[in-house]
């Protein structure tokens, strides 16, 4: 849908999640690889390829953003008194 609108980057299944979380008064963090579409439409095995190249970066990233996402969750947490 978001696609349709002229949405230059969509993520299929992401938005109801997400306002789901914000009903509830969960904070939500989602981190999307985001990789340009070649022409003549994306073969699957290519998509398992990369990310298997990509996934350790990924993992990396994540480890590394640990530290910070407790620190701004629990400071987020103490704001509202949970």
């Amino acid at each position: 849908m978001l696609a349709r609108l002229g949405a230059d980057v969509a993520v299929p299944n992401l938005a109801m999640p997400a306002i789901a979380a914000g009903h509830a008064g969960l904070a939500l963090l989602s981190i999307v690889a985001v990789t340009d579409a070649p022409e003549g439409g994306v073969e699957l095995a290519a998509v398992m390829s990369a990310a298997s190249v990509l996934q350790p970066a990924l993992e990396d990233l994540l480890v590394a953003l640990a530290p910070d996402l407790a620190a701004t969750a629990q400071a987020l947490a103490a704001e509202v008194g949970r």
